[in-house]
């Protein structure tokens, strides 16, 4: 009976290593688990394109059309590797927005910062953004964080466009 639940859980206890070394190589294997560092993740910026938005051209200046026009910017984060991962942005605007949508966000610092809601994904993630009527122009910021860690800080110029899509 012992040996049938050990077999149908994976537990195979060697008389040799005995229950002190299952439980030894069993911490070593939790230790390699596969998250990745940081460090690892791909963070591209840009103008969005594509009918669903999901190639990135890089700039780092943002044209200020209202989001009526189809115009998008945004980032897509390329991991290491296939698992999943928690990922959210804190966005830094140079001045309040004239109007702010806060579902799915949180909005402080004066109406200044957004954090988004975190999100869980497996492979690359594209975040898009649209820009409301009365968005500051000027420097932006955005904080990727993944996993708890800032993997990438985006810097980037908004101004007013001379012809928008």
């Amino acid at each position: 009976m012992m040996n049938a639940a050990r077999s149908r859980i994976g537990i195979i206890v060697r008389k040799d290593i005995g229950l002190g070394g299952v439980v030894v190589v069993s911490g070593l294997l939790f230790c390699f688990t596969p998250w990745a560092a940081a460090a690892e993740y791909s963070v591209q910026f840009g103008e969005l394109r594509g009918a669903d938005h999901q190639t990135v051209l890089p700039t780092s200046n943002i044209k200020l059309c209202d989001k009526s026009t189809g115009y998008r910017f945004g980032y897509k984060i390329v991991p290491p590797g296939s698992g999943s991962y928690e990922y959210h942005a804190i966005i830094y605007l140079p001045a309040p927005a004239a109007q702010m949508e806060s579902k799915n966000s949180v909005i402080s610092e004066g109406g200044k910062q957004i954090k988004t809601a975190a999100k869980n994904v497996i492979g690359p993630s594209v975040d898009e953004f649209g820009f409301d009527k009365g968005d500051p122009s000027g420097s932006w910021k955005i904080d990727v964080v993944v996993q708890n860690s800032v993997v990438a800080t985006i810097k980037f110029d908004v101004a007013a466009a001379g012809s928008c899509p």
